[in-house]
């Protein structure tokens, strides 16, 4: 059997959430979101660098038969349906049902259900880990593995974006620092941590 290998665990700041309700409903037994952000967003080469470690660690390096979360919206078919993640980068995160996410708004309390702030195309700050799964037929891969979400701002669709930026900062100022590294190998019961205030 194929061993798992994970990589810390960090907080991706104020991405943009596609299909935010899957966060509240698991659809095909996990709980979902799409987090998309720009090519120029400050931890894109971070998020890089990281898929490449897991990969070198798990692998000896990455190599295209690799497939990760990290997906190329100007290379992605799924541009021409969703063009929003043209000049971006996309990325599936998931929990298995039986390990729903905590979700926050940006004052720290929890949100239970879909719709109020957490619409389509809104801010958030997600806590995740990357992790490499069993080969099977001989694909080998990782997924980005969600641990919470917190809400950071309202969609970039209104023609003044000046409060919701400066309220958007703010939240994004007030989130708490990324965990100290994770003991590996850990299981996705031993993901429960202390968010203070998350």
């Amino acid at each position: 059997m194929s061993k798992e290998c994970y990589s810390d665990t960090f907080v991706l700041y104020n991405v943009t959430l596609k299909f935010p309700e899957d966060l509240f409903t698991p659809r095909w037994g996990k709980y979902a979101a799409v987090a998309v952000f720009s090519k120029n967003h400050e931890q894109a080469s971070q998020i890089q660098a990281t898929i490449q470690q897991l990969a070198q660690k798990r692998w000896g390096g990455l190599t295209k038969d690799i497939q990760t979360p990290l997906k190329d919206g100007d290379l992605d078919e799924k541009v021409k349906q969703y063009p929003e993640y043209k000049n971006s980068f996309f990325m599936r995160i998931q929990a298995n049902s039986e390990h729903k996410p905590k979700v926050i708004d940006e004052f720290g309390k929890p949100i239970t259900s879909a719709g109020g702030k957490f619409v389509p195309n809104c801010k958030a700050n997600v806590q995740l880990y990357f992790a490499t799964y069993p080969e099977l037929n001989g694909q080998k891969g990782m997924t980005a593995r969600l641990q919470a979400v917190q809400y950071s701002g309202a969609p970039d669709i209104q023609p003044e974006p000046e409060v919701e930026l400066k309220f958007a900062v703010k939240a994004q100022n007030d989130v708490v620092e990324r965990p100290a590294k994770a003991s590996s190998p850990r299981t996705e019961q031993q993901q429960e941590i202390d968010l203070k205030g998350w």
